[in-house]
């Protein structure tokens, strides 16, 4: 275990490529990524596991940012696409690869780390801890069909449909504990990834979109003056001004969100913390922002 290494590459395509591989053995979803994109196909600063010149571990990063009540700026570095190659698991190699990460996040400036994960006891070990993410369920006040064509699938959205969705999401005013990727170009929301989805469903308002994954609602962006029938649940931070407006609308709790398996793949919020002094209480993800 001594000899294990890890270096930090940052997201240069051809460096790369070795995580990309294992990442293709250990996860389908990364399989396909191989097969499409032939790279990473958004943005992510790679950590690299090195046994001499075997790739056995890979950690990425995925730089965010949230604005605190003042409208001061929260720097996080997100944590993403873990995986170790089979025969190097229960090696330590995970740990190593966080404790690099963390040293890296803290000499670059980020407040604290986020993910989610369904395996918490690997990153307790490295001092991440369940941060509470209050997100609600909730179920439209009667069940509705025949409305299809108030909502789109990705594929029916028209190239100026698409840019009026990036517009909307890129003139969204920044709300407190809204959590967001960077927004230069390369590293913002990954629209190819989105738009090429089959699960989801857009609803376009004249000022903002409404976006519903596995018919749940998960995101409110711009101004939407109501919610078209078709879809009947929301999944949402209590915190999201959508939830008070879904609620106003006659909208009920339902689930709590561990039973929405379709949402969070029954992962948990987990949260290293710098400076504690600079996180606030009421962080959350909006959906097509999850990693």
């Amino acid at each position: 275990m001594s000899d294990i290494k890890v270096k930090f590459i940052g997201d240069d395509q051809e460096l790369q490529r070795p995580a990309l591989d294992l990442l293709a053995r250990c996860f389908e979803v990364w399989a396909e990524r191989k097969r499409v994109f032939g790279k990473f196909p958004f943005r992510e600063l790679s950590f690299i596991a090195f046994d001499g010149d075997i790739a056995c571990g890979h950690l990425g990063i995925i730089p965010l940012e949230s604005f605190a009540e003042d409208g001061s700026i929260i720097r996080l570095a997100g944590v993403a696409s873990v995986a170790v190659i089979p025969e190097y698991r229960k090696r330590g190699v995970a740990g190593k690869m966080c404790e690099a990460a963390s040293l890296w996040a803290q000499e670059n400036g980020f407040d604290a780390m986020p993910l989610y994960t369904s395996v918490m006891r690997v990153y307790e070990k490295s001092s991440w801890t369940v941060f509470p993410v209050e997100m609600q369920t909730l179920k439209a006040p009667e069940i509705t069909t025949g409305s299809e064509n108030l909502w789109k699938s990705s594929a029916a959205l028209s190239e100026e449909e698409k840019a009026f969705i990036v517009k909307c999401y890129e003139n969204m005013p920044p709300l407190p504990g809204r959590i967001i990727r960077v927004t230069d170009a390369y590293a913002a929301n990954s629209w190819q990834r989105l738009f090429g989805k089959d699960n989801l469903l857009w609803h376009l308002a004249p000022q903002g979109y409404i976006l519903a994954v596995d018919n749940v609602i998960g995101e409110v962006c711009g101004k939407v003056e109501s919610f078209p029938a078709g879809v009947n649940k929301a999944f949402l931070s209590i915190h999201d001004a959508a939830y008070c407006q879904l609620v106003n609308c006659g909208w009920q709790k339902d689930l709590p969100p561990q039973a929405l398996q379709e949402c969070w793949d029954g992962e948990v919020a987990m949260m290293k913390i710098f400076h504690p002094e600079k996180i606030p209480a009421k962080l959350f993800f909006p959906l097509a922002n999850k990693f």
